[in-house]
């Protein structure tokens, strides 16, 4: 009897309960304070990126959600399974314009419309006239102009790598509509390398922060720089002048793209923009840091973006293509010990180098890489080189070299490879290779062969050319090398 009551009471229930849909068509309700309070009011965000949910009961069919700013707001549905109630995620995006925007939200379902306004406020925005102000080691009062929104600016001086707080802030007025000058004073810059910092609004959620840049102390004629990447230009900073006091800069630590650009500038151009005179001569010591490819800098945190970014290395522990071609004031330069390759042109037609020691750790040395380099006499090559491959022309037009050294494991010779000039030359094949062409020897060349060997060498045509044929003292018969050095 209980049982025939509760079928009767549910039968009841479900015809009161398809009565209400009939007569009132499809039903939208929220289940969350938060969804009927949007239904009621609209939705009214601050400036940040926003997420919210809304919960819906619905009758049964898909509840379709739009926005009519679909550039800054994001909308995503999760329905039930049986299509009665649906999740509704909503992602406003951070307001970057100088003023509030608005866009509405229109849900569907079956006959029924609903449209929820959407208001996001602006926030405080300051936007600094330039990103990047350079002000000279001597200090003293700069302003900085920006256009701002509102009267409580409250600029936050951001240090990165120095060894004091060498800037203040010393006020703000207001100068125009939206416009306003801010004031710091910059102390005299004797003791460190050129520094920077960045100049932040904690009050913006959008604007522009902007760097200071002070140039470096007086140089001396030798320099030593502990280098971190991509901070080397600001390190040698603005002053043409007083990088040309530099003769001699060793630099330790890690560099990357930046820093090969900076190099660059320093050893090509003048003051003027113009090729260096060879009366500048300079020296690298490059053998105690680590390349590593990229254009990020330490400095990137706090807004700094180089202007300019000329060479590009294409891999860890290489020497950029191009880096110091036509460099003709380099008179001596130590490359990084962990370099494993040199890319095209790197050192082509320095005709102030005379020697270039190649690390041991060098696979590759790439085309024209030392081309017209034409007073350059000595290459030297250890025993212990692992020199695998030598491209088109990178020894052309210099010379003659004193003594060439090539290692055995280096198998991949491109044509044109070994077209320069030699007095001597020292080789590890055990077999002589083919060449083409083979190089160029002089009237009392010698060619140091591994022991076994001399006549192999000499029944060659292309190796015969050399005049005197001995074996080498520094191997063993089987090809093994007795000493380090020669």
């Amino acid at each position: 009897m209980k049982s025939k009551i509760l079928i009767a009471l549910v039968l009841v229930l479900g015809m009161a309960a398809t009565g209400c849909r009939d007569d009132d068509g499809a039903y939208l309700t929220g289940t969350t304070k938060e969804t009927n309070d949007c239904l009621r009011d609209g939705i009214s965000v601050g400036p940040g990126t926003t997420d919210i949910t809304l919960e819906f009961n619905h009758s049964p069919g898909e509840l379709k959600v739009t926005s009519d700013a679909d550039e800054w707001v994001k909308i995503a549905t999760d329905p039930s399974l049986d299509d009665i109630s649906t999740t509704v995620s909503i992602k406003i995006l951070r307001n970057d314009n100088w003023s509030e925007r608005k866009c509405t939200l229109s849900l569907s379902l079956l006959d029924k419309y609903v449209e929820i306004p959407v208001t996001q406020q602006a926030g405080v925005r300051v936007d600094a006239e330039r990103q990047l102000y350079n002000v000279g080691r001597g200090g003293g009062d700069m302003t900085i102009k920006v256009r701002a929104n509102t009267d409580n600016i409250k600029p936050v001086i951001k240090y990165k790598a120095s060894r004091e707080e060498w800037i203040s802030y010393e006020g703000v007025e207001k100068t125009g509509d939206d416009e306003y000058t801010l004031r710091f004073h910059v102390k005299p810059n004797t003791k460190e390398l050129g520094r920077i910092c960045g100049i932040y609004f904690y009050d913006e959620v959008c604007g522009h922060n902007c760097c200071i840049w002070q140039d470096p102390r007086m140089f001396d004629a030798e320099e030593r720089i502990d280098v971190e990447s991509g901070t080397l230009d600001i390190c040698l900073g603005t002053d043409q002048e007083n990088i040309k006091r530099i003769k001699h800069l060793t630099l330790d630590g890690s560099i990357n793209d930046i820093d090969w650009s900076a190099l660059r500038q320093l050893c090509i151009y003048n003051s003027e923009g113009e090729k260096a005179p060879q009366n500048r001569m300079i020296t690298l010591d490059l053998s105690n840091v680590r390349s590593y490819a990229g254009d990020e800098s330490l400095f990137s945190e706090i807004g700094y973006a180089p202007k300019e970014v000329t060479c590009v290395s294409g891999g860890d522990r290489q020497i950029p293509a191009y880096v110091f071609e036509y460099a003709t004031n380099i008179a001596d330069i130590k490359l990084p010990t962990s370099t494993i390759a040199i890319q095209p042109y790197a050192l082509s037609g320095c005709i102030g180098l005379t020697r270039i020691e190649i690390p041991n750790e060098v696979i590759a040395i790439s085309t024209g890489a030392f081309k017209f380099s034409e007073n350059l006499t000595e290459i030297v090559i250890g025993n212990y080189s692992m020199l695998r491959c030598l491209r088109q022309m990178a020894f052309s037009g210099l010379g003659p070299i004193k003594m060439l050294n090539l290692p055995e494991m280096l198998t991949d010779l491109e044509f044109g490879s070994l077209q320069c000039w030699v007095v001597d030359m020292k080789v590890g094949w055990m077999t002589p290779p083919e060449l083409n062409p083979y190089p160029r020897v002089c009237e009392n060349s010698t060619l140091f062969v591994p022991p076994g060997t001399v006549e192999a060498y000499r029944a060659n045509k292309g190796w015969a050319r050399f005049p005197n044929i001995v074996e080498r003292d520094d191997m063993d018969e089987d090809g093994n090398i007795l000493t380090p050095e020669w």
